[in-house]
């Protein structure tokens, strides 16, 4: 078991692993796990059947199915908490005669609860499924489907295989393995859909038809793809009248034979009103209700209570340091910085450090194979920096994750080569690492003309287009009239300049290397967010970048980049502006948050970016080139000498 008191870690044993797979019961500990992470700072981790036993320092075992045998972890059992979550194959769970073994047990439903109870004698607490309103929401698609049905066929008898697409007469699509045996459904198969596709089917669709399979109707145990649909904005039909009853007050419509569901798919296709005031009343209802961040607090109570009444480890987020003496003669933080030719920006970068830093730090220069004669002249510096090598350009993240393993400090600062820090930037970044929860602070970056760099990076989502795009705030516009003037929270900032503790640059993994030179700082910060760290922009430190002077090697990737963060986050990231063509708000305006807490953002600054954007996309965009870009950018922007320091 963890004897470290800053996280407390949950491991999963599920079926399999990965963004393809089919079992859900990866995607509903997925969900949960990630809730857990963003909202609790607690360590998560997801097991496949491989590694169900390899449980590690893990405080807590949840199974997600019951093939689970219990007895094989063995010593290891010992002071962990085991719990069984029982979502189906009810009976099945409870006849396994490892059954007491469990310290907590979790059922779907409440009909499920009392069954457990009242058959087999033990107790057990309710944890329904729910929904990640962030990955299944509202969107501008067209409606092509009049219905669907999202589900597997593996042998066992369904309700769904009762009805004729052709007698009822609407727009049917099917998604799903193994339906090629059932001739009335030929026509309508579209073949197995990816976890990550379902947001864009059900909003294609104005109704999901939700077959409730055998160990799961009875119980009322309601299942992913109706809380899902019904967070997306689409109405579901339901086969289990139990789980209508018990979850949603009968309100959730239900057929119980192929003609009935035939009138309810006829009545609500041509009844627009009424499906709008029905679809509105149950979204409502699962957004209050039903999600997986209302799911991690309840998890968090049960496992709260059973601490509590077995007198077992307390949970606790302690902060990693309590303050810092800026006066102190150990070293504080590496400045990592890793180099690819380019060495008179290199120089700069050095110098201007040296000059303008107090002396806690070491610099850790990473060189990535240079052609030029960059090792040479920086072997000049001595002890003044530590010199590490690459034979072969290794990219962006990987020199960093090299430069943080060779790091001696408790901080890691990342910085461009082609950036010249200015008086006093570093002790802002550690007055503010040291707050709550924090886990990353930028700096504003400067062009050489004084226009703005970098002053947050905020996260757009245009109808259509593209679902996640960072864009750096206000950039090439004037510091003087450009908010945020204070320290705020931002959902990622770059690391051309980014302070970071080094335990929470480890916890999160470090930079994700599969990226080149591009996006690995934005897909960090996200990694941060799910362990629950804040991310906060520090314009009090002030930084000089020459934007894009290491190269080609810059660019290259910038739409591989692009696709595997949209691969890796959508869904699980929600952005900042929306952009549908039509209109430009503020997304999380529309969300219940906390306006009044520490480093919040503003509704003025909100309004201000919201311009911001009218204006960068028609103007930045790279349909202009880059001659044209400078000559608007100097129309729009004419900073101050004052404002570059």
């Amino acid at each position: 078991m963890s004897t470290n008191h800053r996280t407390f870690k949950v491991a999963f044993a599920v079926t399999e692993v990965g963004p393809e797979v089919s079992a859900g019961d990866y995607f509903t500990a997925m969900e949960l796990g990630s809730s857990l992470r963003k909202l609790l700072r607690w360590e998560v981790i997801w097991l496949p059947k491989e590694d169900w036993y390899n449980v590690g320092d893990a405080n807590v075992l949840i199974a997600m199915t019951d093939h689970y045998d219990l007895p094989r972890l063995g010593p290891k059992a010992a002071g962990l908490i085991k719990i069984c979550w029982m979502r189906n194959w009810f009976d099945r769970w409870a006849s396994k005669p490892h059954f007491g073994m469990w310290d907590i047990r979790l059922c779907s439903s409440l009909k499920a609860s009392a069954h457990i109870k009242d058959r087999y004698g033990f107790t057990s607490s309710v944890l329904r499924i729910a929904t990640n309103q962030s990955r299944f929401r509202p969107r501008s698609e067209e409606k092509l489907y009049d219905y669907v049905f999202t589900g597997s066929y593996w042998g066992a008898p369904r309700d769904i295989e009762k009805i004729d697409p052709a007698a009822i007469g609407l727009r049917f699509a099917l998604f799903g393995k193994n339906w090629e045996n059932h001739p009335q459904f030929r026509a309508y198969i579209k073949g197995f859909a990816p976890y990550h596709a379902m947001p864009k089917i059900y909003n294609q669709s104005r109704i999901l038809v939700d077959d409730a399979n055998s160990v799961t109707k009875e119980w009322g145990s309601v299942n992913s793809r109706v809380f899902d649909a019904l967070a997306s904005g689409t109405l579901v039909i339901t086969n289990s009248a139990t789980g209508s009853e018990e979850v949603f007050d009968n309100k959730l419509p239900v057929y119980d034979f192929p003609e009935k569901l035939k009138e309810l798919l006829n009545f609500y296709t041509k009844h627009n009103e009424e499906y709008k005031e029905l679809i509105s009343y149950l979204q409502t209802h699962v957004l209050h209700h039903h999600t997986y961040e209302i799911r991690a607090h309840e998890f968090k109570n049960i496992i709260t209570k059973h601490m509590q009444n077995n007198k077992t480890l307390t949970i606790q987020n302690n902060k990693y340091i309590d303050n810092i003496d800026l006066n102190k003669k150990e070293k504080l933080v590496s400045i990592i910085i890793p180099v690819f030719n380019q060495i008179n920006f290199t120089i700069k970068c050095i110098k201007s450090i040296i000059k303008n830093t107090p002396s806690l730090y070491e610099i850790i220069i990473v060189d990535n194979g240079s052609t030029d004669n960059t090792f040479e002249i920086l072997s000049d510096f001595g002890d003044k920096i530590r010199l590490l090598r690459n034979t072969t350009n290794l990219g962006f993240a990987k020199a960093c994750n090299i430069g943080a393993c060779s790091s001696k400090t408790p901080f890691l600062l990342f910085l461009n080569n082609d950036t010249e820090v200015l008086p006093g930037w570093l002790p802002p970044l550690l007055e503010t690492i040291n707050k709550e929860n924090v886990g990353a602070v930028g700096s504003k970056l400067l062009f050489p003309d004084g226009s703005i760099q970098h002053a947050g990076v905020v996260i757009v989502e245009q109808t259509g287009k593209t679902s996640l795009l960072p864009r750096h705030a206000f950039i090439r516009e004037n510091p003087d009239t450009t908010p945020p003037i204070e320290a705020k929270r931002f959902q990622a900032v770059t690391a051309a300049c980014m302070l970071v503790d080094k335990r929470v640059f480890h916890d999160a993994g470090g930079f994700d290397e599969s990226y080149w030179n591009g996006c690995e700082d934005v897909d960090f910060c996200f990694k941060l967010q799910q362990l629950g760290k804040r991310i906060i922009y520090e314009p009090r430190s002030i930084v000089i970048h020459h934007e894009g002077k290491s190269g080609h090697e810059r660019t290259i990737a910038i739409n591989t980049n692009n696709a595997r963060l949209r691969s890796k986050w959508e869904g699980i990231i929600a952005p900042d502006i929306i952009d549908n063509n039509e209109k430009i708000y503020w997304y999380n305006d529309l969300k219940s948050i906390n306006k009044t807490e520490e480093f919040s953002l503003s509704a003025e600054y909100k309004e201000a970016a919201i311009h911001w954007w009218s204006r960068y996309r028609h103007i930045y965009l790279p349909k202009i080139s880059l001659k044209q870009n400078k000559k608007i950018a100097l129309r729009i922007c004419t900073p101050s000498k004052k404002s570059v320091g």
